[in-house]
This record gives structure tokens, C-alpha cells and sequence, in this order.
């Protein structure tokens, strides 16, 4: 019940996003007794395959000045990139990718010379519930 307690709250948030591919609020029960696709997730508990998009534009420093977009440009302070290890499949955590983010996520912020504390916004990816 607390994954579907998760996909709810994600669900509700689709109502305020106008680009939201999906503006359904959907209740707990209603959650619960969509088709199972594995275990305790059901089919409400997931993301559709077409879910989400993203794009950024890169450039060098000179190019933001020369284009005037010095209040708009975000600085990349790091990129890592970890995949699945060994025991990915020891745990529930390390099968949805737990392991690998903590990796990456380690791997980053020391690159960056920062900590998670100092960290305002981030943007995850859940594609279930159970993650």
C-alpha cells in the first residue's frame, strides 16, 4: 500500500502539470486494483514507455556571452556514469538501481568539489513506485 500511497501522490502531481502526458488523479484503491505487471507494482505503479523527455543545449562559455545568455546558462559542474555491478541482483534496491546511483551520485559531487547539502533542486527519474 505505500508504493501505491507513492504513485497517488505522483498521479495528483500530473493535474498541475499541463504537459503532463497524463492528467489523472487516481486514488490508492483505484491503484491497487490495476492489472499486476510484477510482484506488488501495477500497471498504475508505472511509467509508460513514452513517458518523459529531455534536451540541453552545450556550449562554451564564450558562445553564452557572445549570445547574451550569461542569466539563462547553467554551469556543469560534473557528469558521472556508473552501471549495474555484480550483485545487482542481491537486493531489491541494487534491481532498480540503487547501487549504481549511489556510485555515480558519490562519484559527482566529489568531482564537483560539493556535497548533497548543497544541492537545491534535482531531477530524478522514478519510473515506479517501488523506486
Amino acid at each position: 500500500e505505500h508504493f501505491a500511497k507513492v504513485a497517488a501522490k505522483n498521479h495528483r502531481h500530473s493535474l498541475n502539470n499541463p504537459y503532463s502526458q497524463f492528467q489523472d488523479g487516481h486514488s490508492v484503491e483505484t491503484i491497487l486494483k490495476s492489472q499486476q505487471i510484477h510482484g506488488v507494482l501495477t500497471k498504475l505503479q508505472c511509467c509508460p514507455t513514452s513517458d518523459g523527455a529531455g534536451a540541453a543545449i552545450l556550449c562554451s562559455l564564450e558562445r553564452v556571452k557572445e549570445w547574451g545568455l550569461q542569466d539563462q546558462a547553467v554551469e556543469i559542474l560534473a557528469i558521472e556514469m556508473a552501471t549495474d555491478r555484480p550483485e545487482f541482483a542481491d537486493s531489491l534496491m541494487n534491481l532498480v538501481g540503487y547501487g549504481m546511483s549511489k556510485e555515480a551520485a558519490a562519484k559527482a559531487f566529489k568531482r564537483a568539489g560539493i556535497t548533497a547539502e548543497q544541492v537545491d533542486v534535482v531531477e530524478l527519474h522514478d519510473c515506479f513506485s517501488a523506486n
